[in-house]
């Protein structure tokens, strides 16, 4: 026995396949989910099925069961979950004792005619489960599966009972008898014509029917039962007839509502989750692209602009999957790997963990260079085979390890987008991690750095950039190259060492810088009255590095420049 469906009266009510069912109240309910006319199977009846059972000799208790209807159906009726005015067999239940009623035979006879059977495309309904659990909500708890459509009469039949000759109760048979025996003749496949028998002319009879429009009616037995041969012989040209009812039902269990709705809402909260996280990655990633440092570092650079272009493929992907989707197919065990890193947020996480990562890396670079943001950023190799411009006869590198690994997060967005292109790979400075310590001794290097290109900002005899080296460079984090151009001559008593590195003292450091100052230079105060005298270089006038080397010196120095002449009198 299948007990997820269960064929149960209609009671004539207005009903359509894919309504909803409640069995606790034996409501039926309207469903939002439309049902497509293609996935309707009807079935018409050629030859009308006929159904018939009398009823006479018996208690008004069971009234109920002949009319199909069962226990549950008649609590409800009896509670008033279903509105017995509304029915249409309403006063056939309705027990109201009249004078003379002891004094009449009284037989009923029920005829159920079935015309037209409509049933739900079981695909449609497997489609749908997940939007049929949803849609009842806990108040409903079948779907209405089939509608059998046709017809419903109740015909009492009564006529005084002669006492002379007859008790009510053989009166009754005798009616019973007489009668079933007619409509054997007049009604079914092998029906004839004949006339009603003569026992049977004395029988009045009142036809309750289910069909609209059709107001209960008093009269002869020969009348009635015209009246009930051309319900059951109408004919339908071809397309149904619209005054066929509902019959009956069979009803199917909507199953694990309760766990649908649960699962719809962890999923509503995972979607808050979701657009939470993303708000904050949208919001974070506009920020990190306005870092003024950013432009600074071309390694992050590349890889921030890169995250940016995939942003907007990879939420087109993301905010796709609806949550009635995702949870259709999670009770559909049809869930696959993309969504389940998406519902668990597992990916966004990542994102929101790597666009950390990332602006702690640049501001800690930031923090290492600051002091001068005019300095740019390139790879040895670039710095060294620059084409030399017009005067320009030297650089000066100060040298910064980087290491490139793969970048699994972005691999996995291009997997999430179907991008195949190559992704950047992730920029890794060792000095960020390398301690406080080392960090400090470094960033004081640059500073240094930092300083003299400071002071050499309109000497264009040279100009000065940070060099990234790969880490298995022999050059150390913080050295200082300078990188002479062939076509230059250059004083050699004039040239500053070729590198140096921050592993020695920071004395070490200063005495780089002060490599610049070829010749010393006189610093005793001067007489007012006295002859003004000059500071005193080697070919001044062939080498202009001595004027580099004449400000350094008053920076190191610490002399007032009212103490020197101007550098145009040198």
């Amino acid at each position: 026995m299948d007990c997820s469906r269960i064929s149960v009266s209609a009671l004539g009510r207005d009903v359509l396949v894919g309504d909803l069912y409640n069995y606790y109240t034996d409501n039926i309910l309207k469903s939002s989910i439309l049902v497509p006319g293609e996935c309707i199977r009807i079935e018409h009846k050629l030859i009308p099925e006929t159904e018939r059972y009398f009823f006479f000799n018996q208690p008004d208790k069971f009234k109920p069961s002949l009319l199909g209807i069962n226990s549950h159906l008649k609590e409800s009726i009896e509670q008033g979950s279903v509105d017995l005015n509304l029915l249409w067999f309403a006063d056939f239940l309705r027990v109201i004792p009249s004078e003379g009623d002891e004094n009449e035979a009284l037989v009923t006879v029920f005829f159920r005619v079935i015309r037209r059977t409509e049933t739900l495309d079981q695909h449609f309904f497997h489609s749908k489960i997940f939007d049929y659990q949803l849609d009842c909500g806990g108040w409903a708890t079948h779907l209405v599966e089939q509608v059998v459509y046709g017809a419903e009469l109740i015909c009492s039949m009564r006529r005084p009972v002669d006492w002379r000759r007859e008790t009510k109760d053989s009166a009754e048979e005798n009616i019973y008898l007489v009668a079933k025996a007619y409509f054997d003749r007049i009604i079914g496949p092998k029906a004839i014509n004949t006339e009603p028998p003569i026992e049977l002319e004395k029988v009045s009879c009142r036809i309750l029917s289910s069909l609209e429009d059709v107001q209960p009616t008093e009269s002869s037995f020969r009348m009635s039962c015209e009246f009930l041969k051309d319900v059951i012989n109408f004919k339908e040209d071809n397309q149904p007839a619209k005054l066929w009812r509902p019959i009956y039902i069979v009803r199917r269990q909507i199953p694990k509502q309760i766990e649908a709705r649960i699962l719809l809402d962890r999923l509503t909260d995972k979607r808050l989750k979701i657009e939470r996280k993303w708000h904050w990655i949208m919001k974070e990633t506009h920020r990190l692209a306005k870092h003024p440092f950013l432009n600074r570092v071309p390694p992050f650079e590349r890889a921030i602009r890169q995250f940016i272009e995939l942003l907007e493929p990879a939420e087109s992907e993301i905010m796709q999957y609806d949550i009635n989707v995702i949870a259709k197919k999670c009770i559909q065990d049809q869930v696959s790997k993309d969504i389940k890193t998406i519902a668990d947020c597992l990916l966004l996480s990542d994102m929101v963990d790597w666009l950390i990562q990332r602006r702690s890396e640049i501001d800690a670079i930031c923090l290492m260079l600051k002091g001068n943001h005019q300095m740019g950023m390139f790879d040895m190799p670039e710095i060294e085979s620059r084409p030399s411009s017009s005067g320009e006869k030297r650089a000066r590198v100060f040298v910064l390890k980087v290491d490139y690994i793969s970048d699994p997060l972005m691999e996995r967005i291009q997997n999430l987008i179907g991008n195949l292109e190559p992704v950047h790979k992730l920029p890794v400075f060792p000095v960020i991690s390398s301690g406080k310590e080392r960090l400090g001794i470094i960033s004081r290097a640059f500073h240094g750095f930092s300083e003299e290109a400071r002071w050499c900002s309109n000497e264009q005899y040279s100009y000065y950039q940070i060099g990234l080296v790969p880490v298995s460079s022999p050059l150390e984090d913080g050295t200082i190259k300078t990188i002479v151009y062939p076509a230059i001559e250059m004083t050699p008593s004039c040239l500053p060492a070729a590198q140096s590195s921050p592993k020695e003292s920071e004395k070490d450091l200063h005495e780089d810088h002060h490599q610049l100052l070829c010749l010393p230079i006189n610093n005793h105060q001067q007489h007012p009255n006295s002859p003004k005298k000059t500071l005193t270089v080697s070919n001044q006038s062939d080498n202009p590095y001595e004027k580099v080397a004449y400000f350094l010196l008053k920076s190191i120095m610490m002399i007032s420049p009212e103490n020197f002449d101007d550098e145009n009198n040198v």
